[in-house]
């Protein structure tokens, strides 16, 4: 399913934000593919601020809306 909407984005959003969507669909297997984690270390991780692995990919996309075609 991210594949396919990776797909779907690579017909109108640029290669920056074709590469940030890659990025995240990254992170979401690197973690699916991870030992489990307990709470504690997931607490730890999102007071640490790597939880937010889609701040870039935000950016990227808010760039692309403000771009003119």
């Amino acid at each position: 399913m991210l594949y396919a909407l990776l797909a779907k984005m690579q017909l109108t959003a640029s290669p920056a934000t074709i590469h940030a969507a890659d990025a995240v669909i990254d992170r979401i297997i690197d973690a699916y593919l991870a030992p489990n984690r307990s709470l504690h270390d997931i607490h730890e991780l999102a007071r640490e601020g790597r939880l937010n692995f889609l701040t870039d990919f935000g950016t990227t996309c808010r760039l692309d809306l403000q771009t003119p075609l």
